[in-house]
């Protein structure tokens, strides 16, 4: 409503085009309608980094990589403090590992630790070399012992790794939380999906699609 808002006072906002794209990218499923708002806010402000970095997450969501990860490669150009992590997710999720682990190495070095210690742990254990992958998502949890997410996903890759059990513990120490924290039910997937019990990790996503619709 407020980007609607502010395009209606004035429709040459640059920043309030990215706002609507986020919304149909994030809350509506309106991909088609999201690269257009990017489009225009980048013809409008082209030298928004937070522009480019939101239209490549976009690209990387529809696994065109090569344009998230150029797109990425702007916004952190354009300010580096302020995006240093997505080119390395955008790298893992295309599967050029050696490249992701170097970015990552870049982000944690320009201050995104918790999540840059994650995208390395990834990239090393996609490399193969487990242990080390699982020695970064340690440190990513021990950077931000607040944050689900990183526990999630170190669960996750504990149960990727055969080592069940640590999975399981971590999962019981996510459902302990939830009863007393909001725990995202997405990152009970995570540990789900690497168990293997895709049905309990669809309850958790539907769980997670039903509030957005409710929203």
């Amino acid at each position: 409503a407020a980007a609607a808002r502010a395009l209606a006072l004035d429709p040459e906002l640059g920043d309030a085009h990215s706002a609507a794209a986020s919304v149909k990218f994030v809350y509506e499923f309106d991909w088609a309608g999201a690269e257009q708002e990017f489009k225009r806010a980048l013809e409008l402000s082209p030298s928004s980094a937070d522009t480019y970095d939101l239209y490549g997450r976009l690209c990387s969501a529809l696994e065109r990589f090569d344009e998230a990860i150029a797109l990425h490669k702007r916004a952190q150009e354009l300010d580096p403090l302020a995006h240093p992590a997505d080119v390395a997710t955008s790298l893992l999720r295309a599967g050029r590992y050696d490249e992701a682990a170097e970015a990552a190495r870049r982000a944690i070095a320009l201050g995104s630790a918790a999540r840059g210690h994650s995208t390395l742990g990834w990239a090393y254990f996609r490399m193969g070399r487990m242990g080390e992958g699982l020695a970064a998502l340690e440190r990513a949890v021990a950077l931000s012992p607040g944050d689900s997410l990183w526990q999630a996903q170190l669960g996750q890759a504990y149960a990727l790794a055969g080592n069940v059990e640590r999975a399981r513990e971590i999962l019981g120490e996510l459902e302990e939380q939830s009863g007393t924290r909001y725990v995202a039910p997405y990152h009970m997937a995570y540990v789900h999906t690497g168990l293997g019990q895709h049905d309990r990790a669809m309850d958790y996503l539907e769980q997670v699609h039903r509030s957005d619709n409710a929203e």
